[in-house]
């Protein structure tokens, strides 16, 4: 259910959703799609992979190099579908993350029985592999160990996934991706336009063709076709930079009215002790605050 709501009163949740954009609302509403067409077009991959890269490579509020060492492309289930395969490419390994970091990533360790131990609690290992999110998860911005513990996987040849399911909300983030230990990023749709997570749209960076289920099935095109070209028109509708450029301001001002810190990520903001209730487990208090910045209310 949706309404129009002016009132930021409980309009704060501690999960993270896309603002609820009249903008986006409309863009649906409006757009012209075929069903037949879609699922037939088996060029709307390729053409959908094209245009996203060139979606990324458009930022212009963050400063990302080192892509090009990563040409081998390919449609993934949101982010989701690329953490699973890393997972099961290093099965044998003790996957490692931050306290903080999207839950999917305990889960997906322990329901596929691997070792997991959070990075917090000791340093890499030789038998790890590193996932870690840019912006980080928990409070909007670069991990202040990120480059230590990057260091430390080329060390030891550590294989380390970036998530990058949160760049498409972020600003001013400076990394470079050209590092031996990276093995794979990851970027997703799910954050930038409101309702497109229910169509799971993400693209995988790879340094090499792996030639696993998920280079195969869209070598095949056994792929949603349909959601994917709709996540094409997304991104030729929106420029990279749209959530800042249209909310940016309000953000603030959502922030100053409610004793929040910004981010450098626009659905979040960090709360002092009367935001405990937010807690996510960590020491920092992360409250999302799309509801409060959009058009609209979400139930």
């Amino acid at each position: 259910m949706i309404y129009h709501t002016t009132d930021t009163n409980d309009n704060f949740i501690s999960g993270s959703v896309p603002i609820p954009s009249k903008r986006v609302y409309n863009f649906w509403n409006n757009m012209d799609t075929n069903t037949a067409q879609d699922v037939f077009n088996y060029n709307v991959v390729d053409e959908y992979i094209n245009d996203y890269v060139n979606w990324i490579k458009a930022d212009k509020l963050n400063k990302l190099s080192g892509l090009e060492s990563f040409p081998w492309h390919s449609y993934s289930s949101g982010t989701t579908e690329s953490f699973t395969n890393f997972t099961s490419r290093y099965s044998k390994r003790c996957f490692r993350f931050f306290k903080g970091e999207f839950m999917f990533q305990k889960l997906n360790a322990r329901n596929n029985n691997c070792m997991w131990m959070h990075l917090d609690e000791g340093p890499v290992y030789d038998n790890d592999a590193v996932i870690i999110s840019l912006p980080f998860s928990d409070f909007g911005a670069v991990h202040p160990r990120l480059n230590t513990v990057l260091e430390q996987c080329n060390e030891k040849d550590v294989p380390v996934l970036i998530d990058c399911a949160y760049m498409c909300i972020a600003k001013n983030i400076e990394f470079d991706f050209n590092q031996p230990c990276i093995d794979t990023v990851a970027f997703s749709l799910s954050k930038a336009f409101w309702g497109i997570d229910k169509l799971r749209l993400g693209i995988r960076f790879q340094r090499e063709d792996r030639d696993d289920n998920l280079d195969i099935y869209n070598k095949w095109k056994t792929l949603p076709l349909h959601s994917i070209a709709i996540g094409r028109k997304f991104i030729q509708e929106f420029e990279t930079n749209w959530l800042w450029n249209d909310y940016g301001g309000k953000y603030q001002q959502i922030c100053d009215a409610n004793n929040l810190t910004p981010t450098n990520s626009i659905l979040h903001a960090i709360g002092g002790e009367e935001y405990n209730d937010w807690n996510r487990g960590t020491a920092t208090n992360r409250v999302c605050v799309s509801n409060a910045i959009g058009d609209y209310k979400c139930l």
